[in-house]
């Protein structure tokens, strides 16, 4: 624990240098509302994302305009950076000092970030975080971002490097390390030549060598990813053409050839036409993909003050691995598939709440199976005096997909008193996940799902934190799942080590976030 003498200094540092910076958010990173998080294991360890409005893939996680593959079905939540909580755009040079540190086994998570102004209006971050449980560091990150801002441009480049070696249970009673290595980049800038015309360019690259199981043994593989967005958008009076060009490339080899045994890629170029008239708009659009086809997509948009309705028709392709084979025939492929998602979406803001409701079909073609799901969608938030309600929702009406439905739900209370120099608070977070019994996770596959009937029909996560936060200093307590352990998965339904606990359930954490400025 803690000693009480160097709370009471942190606490009084905290009414020496204050600095407006810190409000209470539950989590640590950038994740945004859109995604679905599976989360299987403490200390965030473990923790897949799933795309909210269409749960079928994985997806590319973006944070700080890096790019993180998600084709390879690789847990995500350790190569995200932490959240810095000072203002980015602030004049300031600023860092941040933060940590979460469990003693019952050792757990520190510790984190770093400093932000530095030059004369020529250059701003620098960089980002250092060490992981570490039973004294056996498991995550290292370095983030280093410049960017400068002119008049008529942005550019931002920067380098993250990443390191992980993480304990996994495999069923039947075996173990083996998750290793992952990644090197990432990122070059982007926007330029605004007038009033009329807008140009954007984001370029990232991603090297990164896995260590995962597979349907035939360890796996050794090294995976080179290449993203590049365009976009272009001109004003013709009170119409507006935009035209964009997304790319992306994938090129994967393993330990005992050097030869790439899979590869893809990804071309789309779209051409959409902006009409706005009053409280009404619509847009027309064609996206050409790697083939020939084309295909066409329409976006309608009627906006009041308090409510707002939108009905769309999009065109994507996304890359995801596939790990069909068994230990003497080894059959990995990344398939490509093209998805057609048409929705209508209905927005009301009425006071202190909002609601956002969604009504979509999604049509998949890819290589392996042709289908289509329909699928409902609530988002909704409260905020009353000092009380804050989030809550997610998503029904999805498909069987050929690992999720059923999905629910989040996030209270919180957090002091709006203005005598005090620090606000109270406490938050709880229910997260619950319905498994179509088609369905399992295993750690055993390359790709995470498992596809035979499980047992395993849900996932509950219940976390909880309370604490303080002051101008530049926060404190706080928190208990993961309170109210069960997490849950070692696994495909094989007759061993004796389905359902049983990970050695690595944390008891209570303790989060702290100190910010100082010159």
């Amino acid at each position: 624990m803690i000693s009480k003498t160097l709370l009471r200094f942190l606490i009084y540092l905290s009414f020496l240098y204050s600095y407006n910076g810190i409000t209470y958010n539950f989590s640590n990173n950038y994740i945004t509302n859109d995604y679905i998080n599976v989360d299987l294991e403490s200390h965030n360890k473990t923790i897949y994302y799933f795309d909210f409005y269409n749960p079928f893939l994985p997806v590319d996680v973006e944070c700080m305009n890096f790019k993180l593959d998600g084709s390879m079905m690789y847990p995500l939540a350790n190569t995200i950076p932490k959240k810095i909580h000072f203002g980015l755009s602030d004049s300031l040079s600023m860092s941040q000092i933060s940590f979460i540190q469990d003693h019952s086994n050792r757990f520190y998570d510790t984190g770093v970030a400093l932000k530095t102004k030059t004369v020529d209006d250059r701003k620098s971050i960089i980002q250092v975080e060490s992981k570490s449980i039973n004294s056996l560091n498991y995550n290292k990150k370095f983030i280093v971002s410049i960017n400068r801002k002119k008049a008529r441009s942005y550019l931002d480049f920067g380098y993250m490097y990443t390191d992980e070696n993480i304990f996994t249970l495999l069923n039947n009673g075996l173990n083996y390390n998750r290793e992952l290595e990644s090197f990432n980049t990122k070059l982007y800038f926007d330029f605004k030549g007038s009033e009329k015309l807008k140009l954007s360019n984001q370029f990232n690259t991603q090297i990164a060598n896995y260590n995962k199981f597979s349907s035939y043994g360890e796996l050794n593989f090294l995976s080179k990813n290449l993203w590049n967005k365009l976009n272009l958008t001109h004003t013709f009076d009170k119409v507006v053409l935009n035209l964009s060009y997304n790319f992306k490339y994938i090129n994967t080899d393993i330990d005992y050839s050097n030869e790439f045994f899979i590869k893809s890629n990804i071309h789309k170029i779209s051409s959409v036409l902006l009409i706005p008239y009053g409280k009404h708009s619509i847009s027309f659009g064609i996206d050409k993909f790697n083939s020939s086809k084309t295909f066409f997509s329409f976006l309608y948009n009627f906006s009041l003050e308090k409510i707002s309705l939108i009905a769309s028709l999009e065109n994507n392709e996304f890359l995801k691995i596939y790990d069909s084979g068994n230990n003497l025939i080894p059959n990995i492929n990344l398939n490509k598939h093209f998805i057609k998602a048409s929705k209508i979406e209905l927005n009301q803001k009425i006071s202190k709440f909002q609601n956002s409701m969604t009504f979509g079909k999604n049509e998949i073609k890819n290589t392996n199976k042709d289908f289509s799901y329909f699928y409902y969608l609530l988002k909704s938030k409260i905020k009353y005096n000092s009380f804050k309600i989030d809550l997610k929702y998503g029904n999805y009406d498909s069987q050929e997909i690992l999720i059923n439905n999905y629910l989040n739900i996030g209270l919180t209370f957090l002091s709006d008193s203005r005598k005090k120099r620090f606000k109270p608070f406490w938050s709880i977070s229910f997260n619950h996940l319905n498994i179509n019994n088609n369905f399992s996770f295993s750690n055993n596959e390359l790709d995470l799902i498992s596809y035979t009937n499980s047992s395993i029909s849900k996932i509950q996560v219940f976390d909880g934190e309370i604490g303080l936060i002051f101008e530049d200093f926060k404190i706080s307590f928190i208990k993961e799942n309170m109210l069960k352990n997490y849950m070692f998965y696994s495909n094989d339904m007759n061993s004796s080590y389905d359902f049983t606990p990970l050695n690595n359930i944390s008891t209570y954490l303790i989060n702290v976030i100190w910010i100082f400025r010159d």
